[in-house]
Order: C-alpha cells, then sequence, then structure tokens
C-alpha cells in the first residue's frame, strides 16, 4: 500500500517536471472563444488536478467576469491576459477568497506589468508544489516511518495554516466600501413640496397669462 501511494506522488511530480505552466511568451497570442479557453486551462491544470471539469467551466469563467475579478471577453474572445487571470485564481481559490485574490492580483500588476507578474507566479507556485511533493516523498519512503496517513496530515494542517495567515492578509488588500449615505426623508420631501409648488405656480401664471391674452387684461 505504501508503494503504491509513494509511486502515485512520484508520478505526480514527474507529470509536473515534464509540463511546466507555459511561460507569458508562449501563451496563445490569438484570441480565443470559451471552448478553446477551457481547452487550454484544462491543459495546464491537468498535472496538478484530477478532476480539472470542476476547477474550471463555462459557468465558473462567466460568474468571474460577472463579479469582475477577470476581465470581459471581447466580442465574446479571450486573451492571454484572461489565461493568466485564470491560471491565478483557479489555482488559489482553494486557500483564499476569490475577493482577495482579485484584489491581490491588481496590487501586484500595479506595481508590475501583468506578464512579468504571471511568469514569477508559475515559476514559484510550481516550486512550491514540487517541495510539497518532496517532503512527503521523504516521509513515505521513509521505512522506518511510522503511518503514511501522518505524512497527510502533517501536509494538510500546514497548508491550512498557511491558507488562513495567505486569507487574513490579502483580506487587507481588498478596498473597503464606502458607508452608503442615509437618505435623508425630511429634505427629499422638503425638496418634493417645492418642486410642486413651482409647478402649480407654473401652472396658474400661465392660465393668467391665457386669460390676459383673451380679455386684454392688463396685470399691473
Amino acid at each position: 500500500m505504501k508503494k503504491d501511494i509513494l509511486g502515485a506522488i512520484i508520478e505526480r511530480r514527474e507529470r509536473i517536471n515534464s509540463a511546466h505552466i507555459p511561460t507569458w511568451d508562449k501563451l496563445p497570442s490569438l484570441n480565443l472563444y470559451m471552448d478553446q479557453l477551457i481547452f487550454i486551462l484544462s491543459e495546464i491544470f491537468e498535472p496538478y488536478f484530477d478532476d480539472v471539469p470542476k476547477l474550471i467551466n463555462k459557468a465558473i469563467i462567466n460568474n468571474y467576469v460577472k463579479l469582475g475579478y477577470i476581465p470581459a471577453p471581447v466580442k465574446k474572445k479571450y486573451s492571454k491576459e484572461h489565461i493568466a487571470y485564470l491560471v491565478v485564481v483557479c489555482s488559489l481559490k482553494q486557500v483564499m477568497p476569490i475577493a482577495a485574490i482579485s484584489a491581490l492580483v491588481k496590487a501586484q500588476t500595479e506595481k508590475i506589468p501583468l506578464s512579468e507578474f504571471y511568469d514569477n507566479f508559475c515559476a514559484n507556485r510550481e516550486k512550491a508544489v514540487l517541495a510539497a511533493l518532496g517532503e512527503a516523498e521523504i516521509g513515505i519512503g521513509d521505512p522506518e516511518y511510522p503511518k503514511t496517513a501522518q505524512t497527510s496530515l502533517s501536509l494538510a494542517l500546514s497548508a491550512q495554516a498557511y491558507s488562513i495567515v495567505s486569507a487574513a492578509v490579502a483580506q487587507t488588500l481588498i478596498p473597503e466600501e464606502e458607508p452608503k449615505q442615509k437618505k435623508n426623508w425630511r429634505q427629499l420631501n422638503i425638496s418634493a413640496y417645492q418642486f410642486l409648488k413651482k409647478c402649480v405656480f407654473l401652472f396658474i401664471w400661465e392660465k393668467v397669462l391665457h386669460l390676459q391674452k383673451k380679455y386684454d387684461i392688463i396685470i399691473e
């Protein structure tokens, strides 16, 4: 049983090593339709996740666009910028809120170009995953190691701890909404009354002018 698990970890590591996330320069330069976008993203995430359709699909992408987490497509086509945004969002959404990810990307891309941020992100992400796989491989491969489950638990606790801290830090990047001012109904009522008063005055004045013209009345 231990051998099978170790073999699965080694296989995963080899898949990641042989299929690097494409750098910015290697992303498609032509704009893509939705199906093409999902195909490319599926190929990027396949070495990392077993159930990619749950990670990224048409409904998820449309929802991200609707909520403003990624730019809207132009004439139903997506650019390499969309691929970069989605790689980052889908990579991190399991460990922090989407709003925090969006704020994090915005904060970073205000300092450096999106292309540079994307390349740095992908390189660091790959290093982090390989390091975790290496840690698990050492623990599970040790014949004196008591239980495979202990390695899994240790990694899970570390992941949760980093997730809590990273989400808390990223949360501070989300701009606070300005408190909505309460409507002053008294002022609104006064304004409406004054408007109505002016309308009545203008109506009466129009009638007076009409009578003046009709009966040749002089108003002093």
